[in-house]
């Protein structure tokens, strides 16, 4: 029944980045139907035929400006990340415990790039400055359950940033960058992850 839902959902009302533009609320309904799968019977969730779409969508809505439907994908995102951590297999027979580390670790290598992108995408200001703490939480649990794969996926995605203007004005240097780099990755919490993204937003502006 999920999948045949979100196939009409996705299809019909989330094809494309201006359907989740203009339908922030269905964005907000759906991804926190999503959520509450993951969190009651994440195996169906994950083996959905249209997961792959699933994400998809979420990582172009990471940059919506609507606060609900923004809300509810770095929800979908931050307890999808959270599915990989050991003590979510806690309730889990061993062999679907395994088949769920087996299908999310997929989806992460998959999409764990892109996703760091979209969100330093939104520290460098394609997002509203009250949005950057939602973003921020996927980030840090990112950090909690995959250290060395968010190093490398940051390191990606701020290579990618603009650092200079149209019309040559500077505007983040490369020390500025490494400092970035090095706070993400040495944060002693969820507060400290927002303060780094929120600072690092001022830049740009």
């Amino acid at each position: 029944m999920m999948s045949h839902f979100s196939n009409r959902v996705l299809n019909a009302h989330l094809a494309s980045y201006a359907d989740l533009v203009n339908n922030p609320h269905t964005v907000d309904d759906y991804y926190r139907l999503c959520v509450r799968f993951m969190q009651n019977i994440p195996l169906s969730l994950i083996k959905l035929p249209c997961m792959d779409v699933i994400v998809n969508r979420a990582l172009a809505g990471i940059v919506l400006q609507h606060r609900e439907a923004a809300a509810s994908i770095s929800r979908f995102f931050t307890d999808l990340v959270r599915c990989a951590s050991d003590s979510a297999y806690a309730n889990l027979s061993v062999r679907n415990a395994s088949e769920l580390k087996q299908h999310l670790d997929v989806l992460l290598e998959g999409n764990g790039l892109a996703l760091v992108n979209q969100i330093i995408t939104a520290s460098c200001g394609a997002v509203p400055y009250h949005l950057l703490g939602l973003h921020a939480d996927v980030l840090y649990a990112l950090l909690c359950v995959a250290p060395n794969l968010l190093a490398r996926w940051l390191q990606g995605a701020l290579s990618g940033v603009q650092r200079i203007t149209m019309t040559g004005l500077e505007i983040v240097t490369e020390a500025q960058l490494s400092d970035y780099y090095t706070r993400l990755m040495h944060v002693s919490g969820q507060r400290a992850m927002r303060c780094a993204m929120q600072e690092f937003y001022t830049l740009f502006q």
